[in-house]
């Protein structure tokens, strides 16, 4: 599989750098792929006849991706995006009181559909990052499309929503206890017995 993705990545360079837009030699678009491909044809061939398999299974092997990396790339995210839900509900907690539920229901409603979609942006601008790194490649071309993700959008979407309602809950919960906790305090420092006993 790394020398499938490095050999794509090859053909892709010296098509950038003969007949890419920056190459002083572009002829249109149909010229560079035309580059592109022929390039990587003779390389997969290559790799192919060295290693004893056909030219469409190292084309295959492209993609290929072990499922491991891409949730480990996705968990890391999801830890990123609950620290910053959380930080945001907390604010937006902070000025409606926990004994208006119905008010916090209406706020989280409209701000996680707004997170969600946010995360959701930010999420492939992080995936596309992380490919940039692991190809080597700035120019990712086509291979920006072969990315797990982008066959889940709805469902990550959802997720996302579901998550920061997830953390609102548990933001509310947390300051209704802790509510509940500070009356009972307060009323067992003004019971009468106690108020007579300090006397």
């Amino acid at each position: 599989m790394n020398e499938a993705i490095l050999v794509e990545d090859l053909a892709v360079r010296y098509a950038d750098f003969h007949r890419g837009h920056r190459s002083g030699h572009f002829a249109g678009n149909d010229v560079y792929q035309q580059t592109r491909d022929q390039c990587m044809a003779m390389l997969f061939e290559a790799v192919g006849n060295h290693h004893g398999v056909s030219t469409g299974q190292v084309r295959n092997a492209l993609v290929y991706r072990l499922a491991s990396v891409d949730l480990f790339v996705l968990g890391v995210f999801v830890a990123f995006y609950i620290v910053v839900v959380n930080a945001i509900v907390q604010w937006m907690f902070h000025s409606v009181p926990s004994d208006q539920p119905w008010l916090r229901s209406v706020a989280t409603t409209f701000a996680a559909c707004g997170g969600g979609a946010g995360g959701l942006v930010l999420f492939g601008l992080y995936f596309a990052t992380f490919e940039m790194i692991r190809i080597g490649n700035t120019h990712m071309s086509y291979r920006g499309g072969r990315g797990p993700w982008n066959q889940h959008q709805s469902e990550l979407l959802l997720g996302g929503i579901i998550l920061f309602a997830l953390v609102a809950a548990y933001r509310h919960a947390r300051d209704r206890a802790e509510s509940r906790e500070s009356q009972a305090i307060e009323h067992r420092g003004l019971s009468p017995h106690r108020t007579c006993s300090s006397r």
